[in-house]
């Protein structure tokens, strides 16, 4: 899974263990019997669902597609919520000082202007633990 250098670090050092990602039209979910989400699936080139996320699975933490992985995480839970849902609890568990300091963050990473227009998309909570 693909981090920001500064974001690796933050997981290695165990201070990050959640991370918000976009929700995009060409993704749907597969749920567990409770009605939790179980995976992420998304529409390849092809028109394929191939999965995304699933819980229960470990990821490589990379900085960079060829990169060499600097931790291993499990995904232990997947959420769908609004982006400004996010709580100052929320944000420390993303590596952030703060929920401004996570939003500003967020926007310059999505390209978007500083609360313009009050951008709140869909994002996808995925909570991890970091394994051994």
């Amino acid at each position: 899974m693909l981090f920001k250098l500064k974001m690796c670090q933050a997981i290695s050092e165990r201070i990050k263990d959640m991370t918000r990602r976009l929700v995009k039209e060409n993704q749907k979910v597969e749920l567990f019997p409770d009605g939790a989400i179980k995976k992420v699936l998304q529409k390849d080139k092809e028109g394929k669902w191939r999965t995304k996320w699933i819980v229960g699975k470990d990821y490589a933490v990379q900085s960079g597609r060829g990169h060499l992985g600097i931790a291993r995480i499990v995904i232990t839970e997947i959420r769908k919520e609004r982006l400004f849902k996010i709580t100052e609890d929320g944000a420390k568990r993303e590596g952030f000082e703060s929920r401004n300091a996570f939003l500003t963050y967020f926007y310059e990473l999505y390209k978007q202007p500083i609360f313009e227009n009050m951008w709140n998309p869909e994002i996808w909570i995925l909570k991890f633990k970091v394994v051994e």
